[in-house]
């Protein structure tokens, strides 16, 4: 069992203090909490808690140790991740939950059903590193259809916006195709890999909020070979302070801010799949509320839940776990967003614009050439400078300099110079990506998977340096 650090004691002592206030029957000096603790479950999280506090904290005091088990019962106990199965959610395990959440979680089951229906997992195909990138939840349109709403930093992940303010998916690890997104409303704890039946295509970007505003991005749903039941959410007209909410979504094993072995301790070792996990409403504002439902990434645009009414109160876009405080988009300021993004004149959708999928083609004449120092440069008309090796003298002899090739043959330079390189997967044209925006500037795009044997060298030579 791994030890924990000061730092996360502490965090968690932060945690369970502000779950005593909220719920005092988690207190142990409770007499409420005093009868709840009196279960199988309860005394096999204490062992092992026990274990892992002794381990961390070898020369801590029986009180000390005692004080941080509780900490960490209460935080296990008081805001768990439920995993969701049929579209229901088992409380059997979870019976020490708070009174009040599990009061409104049994009295509004269908309520939350319906809200657990309508959430999914955005999954892509032809990406270059992920299978899945996030969370989603339907809503309808005005006039019927069904959009997606997530946020920004996961559609940025499979698509752009183009200059002329319309949206395209991103070219794909391999060949010329874009990547193919869809929305998977089961990927439960019971489902299959081969089980697509809830799985809907995402055919078109429709909104794509800029950096300077609130974190979301809507999608639209296309038609499935199976026409699953879709069940759209809708907003809450009115939340307030401490009401309890839950966040629906897919927690992933993300090490980024979170010690995965603090998670596995609380939460559980299964990732990827659907949870429920409830908490409380902690601030409100007309553009972001707070709350305190354990989350993880890939909960990124789980929808807040008003347990109440099972409507959204929220987008959740930020946390850390364990964090007595996490954010989200009001859904006040989403249906703004959101109405205003769907009017007529506010984009320039795909279908009625331009084709703006340019074909890069000999028409773009760029010029090739090596200079004393190893390097090559290709103007496309963007200029992209090459490290190379030391070359070999039999190299520096043999190499010959076109006055001018076109996009093609600078694929073709680049396939013969870096193709055999460990982790080069595919070389193609593409466009020319600066500070996280694709240009309509042609570019060679060299695909590296970084899960095979001996890509690390390759990755330290690219991207090449643009002058």
């Amino acid at each position: 069992m791994e030890r924990f650090t000061q730092r996360q004691f502490e965090q968690i002592a932060e945690a369970s203090n502000q779950l005593f206030q909220l719920h005092p029957e988690l207190d142990p000096s409770n007499e409420k909490a005093i009868a709840r603790s009196q279960n199988e479950h309860r005394a096999e999280k204490e062992s092992n808690f026990r274990e892992l506090v002794t381990e961390s904290l070898p020369d801590s005091s029986e009180t000390e140790i005692r004080r941080h088990v509780v900490e960490l019962v209460a935080l296990s106990e008081g805001r768990p991740a439920i995993l969701i199965k049929d579209d229901n959610f088992d409380l059997t395990d979870h019976e020490t939950l708070p009174d009040v959440i599990t009061e409104i979680l049994t009295t509004n089951r269908q309520a939350m059903r319906q809200a657990i229906r309508g959430v999914g997992r955005i999954e892509v195909s032809n990406h270059p590193q992920r299978s899945w990138i996030g969370t989603g939840f339907v809503v309808a349109g005005r006039f019927g259809e069904h959009i997606v709403i997530t946020n920004r930093h996961v559609a940025i992940e499979m698509a752009f916006r183009n200059q002329d303010g319309s949206y395209r998916f991103v070219d794909g690890l391999l060949g010329n195709q874009p990547i193919n997104a869809s929305l998977d409303l089961k990927e439960e704890v019971i489902s299959t890999t081969s089980d697509r039946s809830m799985s809907i295509p995402i055919v078109e970007v429709l909104h794509i909020e800029e950096p300077s505003g609130p974190d979301l991005a809507f999608l639209r749903l296309g038609e499935a070979r199976n026409s699953p039941n879709v069940s759209p959410l809708r907003f809450s007209a009115e939340i307030e302070l401490n009401i309890p909410v839950a966040a629906i979504g897919y927690p992933a094993k993300d090490t980024r801010e979170t010690d995965i072995e603090v998670v596995i301790e609380l939460l559980g070792d299964v990732f990827n799949k659907k949870r429920l996990a409830p908490g409380v409403l902690k601030s409100i504002d007309n553009n972001v509320i707070s709350h305190d439902c354990s989350t993880l990434g890939g909960n990124s645009g789980s929808p807040i839940i008003d347990m109440r009414s099972g409507t959204v109160a929220g987008v959740h876009y930020w946390g850390t776990f364990p964090n007595p405080i996490n954010h989200a988009v009001s859904a006040t300021r989403v249906a703004e967003i959101l109405d205003h993004s769907l009017q007529p004149n506010s984009r320039l959708r795909r279908n009625e614009s331009a084709n703006t999928n340019r074909t890069i083609g000999s028409e773009l004449m760029p010029t090739y050439s090596f200079s004393d120092n190893n390097k090559i440069t290709i103007d496309i008309p963007l200029r992209i400078t090459v490290e190379l090796g030391q070359l070999s003298e039999t190299q520096q002899v043999h190499r010959r300099v076109p006055a001018s090739i076109s996009v093609a043959e600078a694929v073709s330079i680049a396939q013969e110079n870096y193709g055999s390189l460990a982790g080069v997967v595919d070389i193609r044209s593409g466009l020319h990506l600066l500070n996280g925006n694709y240009s309509n500037d042609p570019a060679v795009v060299i695909s590296i998977d970084h899960n095979m044997s001996g890509s690390g060298d390759t990755v330290a030579v690219f991207p090449a340096h643009i002058e």
